[in-house]
């Protein structure tokens, strides 16, 4: 099966020139020249096709959406807060953590001006 296949891309010109074998070339890797400047280089990952979710959405598309509503809901739900220059603010805690550990830094920050986002030190 495979062989008649080859044979039938080998004949025709227009299978040859978009139907490339993808093949990596023989020999040692090479290295790539670095950027002569910031983001010149970018690097995409490509996931292969998404998993269709029972009501026949993608299931990205359908994660950030429901992320997008429940950001939404927060915001409007939300206190804006009011600082002042000198207040002492308590600093939430992100990144890995585990269940009992605290969700504010136990030391409070001084807040340092009245800009968006809000600076503290």
């Amino acid at each position: 099966m495979k062989s008649t296949i080859k044979r039938y891309i080998e004949s025709c010109l227009l299978c040859k020139q978009y139907n490339v074998t993808l093949n990596n070339r023989y020999g040692h890797l090479r290295l790539i020249a670095p950027p002569e400047g910031p983001f010149l280089l970018i690097g995409i990952d490509y996931c292969g096709p998404l998993k269709r979710t029972p009501r026949e959405n993608y299931s990205e598309t359908s994660y950030c959406s429901a992320t997008t509503k429940q950001q939404t809901a927060y915001d409007h739900n939300r206190l804006d807060p009011q600082y002042k220059i000198g207040d002492k603010v308590l600093t939430r805690i992100h990144g890995n953590r585990g269940k009992l550990d605290p969700k504010f830094s136990p030391i409070p920050k001084v807040h340092v001006a009245d800009l968006r986002p809000i600076i503290i030190n």
